[in-house]
């Protein structure tokens, strides 16, 4: 069997969608099948093309007759069974409506049967009308795109997506998320090392350390999240609380960021490191006690941020709930919601006993092509 991946972008560490095809890519090619990764609009690129190994990133600044023409040889000579469509309208388009996409990706196919995998939808309403007007409009981008082509299979990340997808006519299954940061040494002195310069004159084992990690988003309380989080480190004994945000956080991340450390007290502080490698980003989730979730909780399953918390046995704090769960749920996932058992969660963390490796979600991937297309 050979599978083409087609992304936006393929810059390690810069894009989630292009870690996500080149390691589910590299776990099958580890199996005995062969696969291909295509990058179609590379924005880290400042123009041309990378091709290696089976891989071809081509820049978003190149003219598009120029990135088919080599797209189209690189599936030439690569002669794949199937392509899978890694989708995010964002990574083609600022708007999330890459008009004409649809047409270019037919042309590339040349009757190759495609595979689509939505790691995004159409945004939901706020009740604006701007709002309210792009989300219909990538709504019917979305079922376009399906029925022009007509793909074999259609995945995506979560239940939330499947069942919109559902809504929309699309029959849909459901590809759990694997964490895209591999679990590494830890580093024994990092803790003590993000707590220096506070001047509370404890050890970082009586220091609650929270971590962000990528973009943090808008819709939650994050005055009462703050106050609740102080008193629960009271009661747990502890005399400081720091938070720490590591990734990219852009725009308007950067700025709800901002104001959160206007709530800075004497037992409250904040950290911001930024972006880091992969093995460092690894180190701090492991030295942290809690993870903070940034989407809601209705969309953890598509959260990359998540899955590496999970992945590194740290328990994850959802500040935005949004959906009902149960109860094993919750432990399973190894999740504390702020709800009014929070508090509860802080002072008894439940540890995550189900996170996705690459290797179950290869297996779940092959197992479904395998019943579909009655392939060895």
């Amino acid at each position: 069997m050979r599978i083409a991946f087609v992304c936006a972008g393929a810059e390690p560490g810069c894009d989630g969608v292009g870690d996500y095809s080149r390691l589910l890519g590299e776990e099958l090619d580890s199996r005995g099948y062969k696969t291909a990764l295509l990058a179609l609009n590379d924005r880290t690129l400042e123009g041309g093309s990378i091709c290696s190994e089976n891989k071809l990133r081509l820049s978003a600044v190149m003219p598009w007759s120029a990135r088919l023409l080599k797209a189209m040889a690189f599936l030439e000579e690569f002669r794949p069974d199937f392509l899978s469509l890694q989708f995010v309208g964002y990574g083609f388009d600022p708007r999330g409506l890459p008009l004409g996409l649809v047409g270019k990706l037919r042309r590339l196919a040349g009757g190759i049967p495609w595979l689509v995998m939505f790691h995004e939808l159409w945004i939901d309403h706020n009740g604006s009308w701007r709002c309210s007007v792009l989300s219909r409009m990538q709504k019917v981008y979305t079922t376009n795109l399906c029925r022009s082509l007509r793909p074999k299979m259609v995945h995506t990340s979560n239940e939330n997506y499947a069942g919109k997808l559902a809504s929309a006519g699309i029959s849909t299954s459901v590809l759990p998320l694997f964490s895209n940061i591999q679990c590494g040494a830890p580093d024994p002195s990092l803790r003590q090392t993000l707590v220096q310069g506070f001047n509370y004159g404890v050890e970082s084992h009586n220091i609650w350390i929270f971590v962000f990690f990528g973009t943090i988003h808008p819709g939650w309380n994050v005055e009462g999240f703050f106050k609740r989080t102080s008193e629960a480190a009271r009661r747990a004994g502890k005399k400081a609380t720091l938070f720490v945000s590591i990734g990219k956080n852009p725009g308007r991340g950067a700025a709800i960021w901002n104001s959160m450390q206007g709530f800075k007290t004497e037992s409250l502080f904040f950290r911001q490191i930024g972006e880091l490698s992969t093995i460092d980003v690894s180190r701090h989730l492991q030295a942290a006690d809690f993870g903070v979730a940034t989407t809601p909780l209705s969309l953890l399953g598509k959260s990359g941020s998540a899955a590496a918390m999970a992945s590194h046995g740290l328990t994850t704090i959802v500040p935005r709930v949004d959906v009902a769960v149960s109860k094993e749920t919750i432990e399973r996932r190894g999740l504390v919601l702020v709800d009014e058992f929070f508090e509860q969660g802080l002072l008894n963390p439940p540890k995550p006993r189900e996170s996705h490796s690459v290797s179950d979600t290869a297996d779940l991937f092959l197992q479904q092509l395998r019943l579909l297309f009655k392939t060895p």
